[in-house]
């Protein structure tokens, strides 16, 4: 059976750089927050790899190098996007579509 995927909690959502010559229109998104149950890391605060999935409504993400569940958004970011007026759904992030069965690698 798999192990549970990490939890990030206090999320947001920012514009990463894949290298440091990367063009804007080829940056992408990672993830900022406090992990738990990171294989390697220790609890605390982090910045993921690349997002290439993010499903808000099942409250999971995947990065370059795993999964994530998602625990409570940011205040500081949910104030921002209501002041940008901008939605989570917004953020054009399921390049890919995270088919079920590995959900429930995750979920579990």
């Amino acid at each position: 059976m798999p192990t549970k995927s990490p939890i990030l909690f206090d999320w947001s959502l920012a514009m990463g750089l894949i290298a440091p010559y990367t063009a804007p229109e080829l940056a992408g998104f990672k993830a900022r927050g406090d992990v738990s149950g990171h294989p390697y890391l220790k609890d605390g605060p982090i910045t993921t790899s690349r997002i290439v999935a993010f499903d808000a409504g099942r409250k999971v993400l995947r990065t370059e190098n795993r999964f994530y569940r998602l625990g409570n958004m940011s205040h500081d970011f949910k104030r921002w996007l209501r002041k940008n007026n901008y939605k989570i759904a917004d953020y054009n992030l399921n390049k890919h579509l995270i088919p079920r069965r590995h959900l429930w690698s995750v979920m579990a």
